[in-house]
């Protein structure tokens, strides 16, 4: 639950700007910034999402390119950074995680990889270092966590004993 909880955090700042609708909207919508360069590109069907959605940072680099379906999203959604290096590439069905999920570090090293079926961890989770080093591998089975292997700063694993007591013993 720590490391849905983790996911969580990691990624869903990254959705949170697309739930808000101020008013019933039809058609294709378009919001600038102050400076004029276009901040969302997006459709609208009788006020819901529908199609792709585009938001920029205010330097007009692509933020985050999504799909929408019936104001759900749908698909592949990929985020970056303002640097313009990818932050997350995930995929969605009916709004909730499912297949494949990553998150890159700002330095666009791999952070997390996952496998998702409908919102829910499924296989294995393996999340990595800003410098590449293994960090944890977790094993779920549909949400439910089996095992969960720590490794230290250089990528060696912790012994399980210490692992079960929270310490770390070299």
């Amino acid at each position: 639950m720590k490391t849905l909880t983790l996911i969580t955090l990691l990624i869903s700042p990254l959705f949170a700007f697309s739930q808000i609708e101020p008013e019933l909207r039809q058609g294709p919508w378009i919001e600038h910034y102050d400076n004029g360069l276009v901040k969302l590109e997006v459709n609208y069907v009788d006020g819901i999402k529908s199609g792709i959605e585009k938001t920029y940072f205010d330097n007009g680099q692509l933020k985050k390119h999504s799909f929408y379906e019936s104001g759900l999203i749908q698909g592949r959604s990929i985020h970056y950074y303002k640097n313009g290096v990818v932050s997350s590439d995930a995929n969605f069905l009916n709004g909730e995680f499912h297949g494949e999920v990553q998150n890159y570090h700002e330095n666009g090293e791999l952070r997390l990889e996952a496998t998702f079926i409908e919102g829910k961890e499924d296989g294995t989770l393996t999340m990595y270092r800003s410098h590449g080093v293994l960090d944890r591998v977790i094993t779920y089975s549909l949400g439910n966590k089996l095992s969960e292997q720590k490794f230290d700063y250089d990528g060696m694993p912790y012994p399980e004993e210490s692992q079960k007591k929270g310490r770390r013993n070299k």
